[in-house]
């Protein structure tokens, strides 16, 4: 079976934002429950890096260092990385 690593990288990338959007709402309001909305999106979040570094290592296109080059940029660019990644550089992969 074939996973479609595309949809999964763009659904988790919309369901991160919308997330976000919404915990950011229910903080500035000091609602409850934003620590599970904040604990939601660390799970969306780990499921985005792990498609995509799956998607980067297999790739035969993309040499070691540049995979490590990626590995970092989604580790310590978080914020950024993964609209760079999905919107720039995803057609090299």
């Amino acid at each position: 079976m074939k996973t479609n690593t595309s949809l999964i990288l763009k659904v988790s990338l919309v369901l991160i934002v919308c997330n976000l959007i919404l915990a950011l709402t229910l903080k500035i309001n000091n609602s409850a429950y934003v620590e599970l909305l904040l604990i939601t999106g660390a799970v969306i979040s780990s499921v985005f890096i792990t498609t995509a570094l799956y998607e980067i290592y297999i790739s035969r296109f993309i040499s070691n260092p540049q995979k490590i080059m990626f590995t970092l940029g989604f580790i310590c660019l978080y914020g950024i990385m993964p609209f760079i990644y999905l919107f720039a550089l995803r057609k090299n992969v």
